[in-house]
């Protein structure tokens, strides 16, 4: 009836003149229809769209009619009238309309995943029924269908089979699976399919190890356990030695973000940093793929709060060092970011790298990051960390505090300093500040732009948030940022200042010398220690000596001399001492005492700060 029908109305389908030619003068000519042909081309196309939907119905009946008997005949004790079977449906497979007839068979799929249950070692058989689940893998009704005939399981046996055709077609699907049709994970990590994959890995073809890890990678993202199976199963050693030798781009990526999901946990870093996996992604920093350097930096972000706690090689960690000073030139901003985090991490307690980074420019180049992004709270953040790092407690410390000035990078940290609300950034610049102040050529620089006026500004204006918050009972820490850290580094930042007397003037002022001796009655011994020092140097000067007394100073600094803190007794002592008109009067604490001309640097608790206001 249907070939009836494709006659009647389509009685030329099979004819040569449908052909782009011509007859022209008993000659063809392949370029230049006729009239009649353009004005025919409407209709014939209107006769293959015929065409296509008859095509489409005979598919779909086919299938319909054919699809008891398939499942009747699969049943077979014969395993080739099995494998014709299997061939036939396969071919189903191919076409949309006899492919929807299959998804809709429940029975026929359960049917055909056990038959190759019972002839699994027919190699012709489970190639054909890998390649028809895949088939039904690209389209979400198929995903659905292979689910619910239960061929996860079938699935991952055949991921294993002696047969790389096959082993495609299954891992294929079950990455259409994982990718796409969400309900089948959980069925996939409770048959043990991570494992399975963890075993594939290190298989010798990198586009099929690609998918493997790609698979990993959505079974870790989706479940959190899945992150301790493959750190269990050894699968990140797997996963730094394919990074550490593998130049096939995809397989790096998806290798790589694997990684970097196991570089979150904290309790894996050190170990996955141990195996090698800083020197294995440092080889990939200059990478052409932008995909793989992101992927790459962010990992290398995650891991880098504990490389300072693991011994690694000079010369690798130098390279890694100066490729990244190298990318801080790049104009993506979530380059720069990852990078500020990883160098802050890096220069975190590590004398030897602080050195390297200054020897290579280091300052600079971060000076250059928070001119073009002052703007940019999650750069510059980083950023001013790290710099606080390089101007602080190692062998080049002096000419990095030296190197900011040089490359103007003072009037530049002001400036942010002037214009930024967040307490991070803010608590970073006044510790970069309180570095660059040991170098006294830097004071005149941050008095000419304001910089000492801003710091008693930051910290009247702390003390104040710090006050209202405890009046409520409310916790002291916005944003992850102690108030009490950020009093601190900046009565630190003054106290170095203080040590100069032409500038000395501008703390002796009575709304700066409230805040010291306010600061006294703290609980915090971090706070009283650098409050005392701070009055200590002020106590040498007559207007601030005379505040101190107008204040009640003394009467605290008294108490204070005999502190069990030797630093803050210190301090208090030789401010009283400073003040006195009669100094032998004064009872001062015996015992050793240290340079009132340096600085202390001792480890000091910090607890809850409570003010009292006068």
């Amino acid at each position: 009836r249907t070939q009836r029908l494709r006659n009647q109305l389509m009685p030329d389908t099979d004819q040569a003149s449908h052909d782009n030619t011509i007859q022209n003068n008993g000659e063809f000519s392949p370029t230049r229809p006729s009239t009649v042909q353009r004005l025919n081309e409407p209709s014939a196309a209107l006769r293959q769209v015929i065409h296509d939907l008859m095509n489409y119905q005979d598919d779909n009946d086919l299938a319909t009619r054919s699809i008891p008997e398939a499942i009747n005949l699969l049943s077979h004790e014969d395993p080739m009238t099995v494998v014709q079977i299997a061939k036939f449906i396969n071919h189903l497979s191919k076409k949309e309309a006899s492919l929807h007839a299959i998804i809709s068979s429940t029975q026929l799929l359960a049917s055909l995943i056990h038959a190759t249950r019972r002839f699994f070692e027919n190699i012709d058989l489970v190639k054909l029924t890998a390649s028809t689940l895949h088939n039904l893998s690209l389209q979400q009704s198929g995903l659905h269908a292979i689910v619910k005939a239960s061929s996860v399981t079938i699935l991952l046996e055949m991921v294993r089979y002696l047969s790389q055709p096959v082993m495609f077609y299954a891992i294929t699907t079950l990455h259409n699976l994982l990718l796409n049709y969400a309900e089948s994970r959980m069925d996939i990590f409770l048959s043990r399919g991570l494992e399975v994959m963890i075993q594939l890995l290190p298989f010798n073809n990198v586009k099929f190890q690609a998918i493997v890890a790609d698979c990993m990678y959505i079974l870790a993202h989706s479940h959190p356990d899945c992150k301790s199976v493959i750190y269990n199963s050894e699968g990140h050693i797997i996963l730094i030695d394919i990074i550490s030798n593998c130049d096939y781009e995809k397989l790096l990526w998806t290798a790589i973000r694997v990684l970097k999901l196991l570089s979150i946990t904290a309790s894996t870093k050190v170990n996955l940093i141990k195996a090698g996996a800083m020197q294995a992604l440092a080889r990939h920093l200059n990478s052409d793929s932008n995909r793989i350097v992101i992927h790459t930096l962010w990992t290398m972000r995650n891991l880098s709060d504990a490389a300072t706690k693991v011994v690694m090689n000079l010369e690798n960690i130098n390279n890694a060092l100066g490729s990244l000073v190298h990318l801080l030139n790049s104009n993506e901003p979530s380059i720069i970011m990852c990078i500020g985090g990883i160098i802050s991490n890096l220069t975190c307690n590590n004398s030897q790298n602080k050195t390297y980074l200054c020897k290579i420019g280091g300052v600079q180049a971060l000076l250059d990051v928070l001119s073009a992004y002052s703007d940019r709270e999650d750069i510059i953040e980083p950023a001013i960390c790290a710099l606080r790092h390089l101007t602080n407690k190692h062998p080049y410390s002096e000419i990095a505090q030296n190197s900011v000035r040089d490359h103007k990078g003072i009037p530049i940290v002001i400036n942010i300093l002037k214009n930024c609300n967040s307490f991070a950034v803010r608590k970073a610049i006044v510790g970069l500040i309180r570095n660059i102040a040991l170098c006294q050529y830097n004071i005149p620089i941050l008095y000419e732009f304001h910089g000492i006026n801003k710091l008693t500004d930051i910290l009247l204006e702390t003390c104040q948030v710090m006050n209202q918050r405890l009046s409520k009972h409310s916790t002291t820490e916005i944003d992850g940022i102690r108030l009490e850290d950020i009093i601190e580094s900046t009565v630190g930042a003054l106290h170095v200042v203080s040590r100069h007397p032409q500038y000395r003037a501008l703390l002796t002022d009575s709304k700066c010398i409230r805040i010291f001796t306010q600061l006294l009655r703290s609980n915090s011994n971090s706070i009283v220690c650098v409050a005392t020092g701070v009055l200590s140097e002020l106590a040498q000067d007559k207007e601030g000596a005379r505040a101190m007394h107008y204040l009640g100073t003394p009467q605290i600094l008294q108490n204070l001399a005999s502190h069990r803190d030797e630093a803050i007794a210190t301090f208090a002592t030789s401010a009283l001492y400073r003040m006195s008109e009669d100094r032998g009067s004064i009872n001062r604490r015996q015992g050793p005492s240290i340079d009132l001309n340096g600085s202390f640097t001792g480890s000091l608790s910090r607890s809850e700060v409570k003010f009292i206001l006068l």
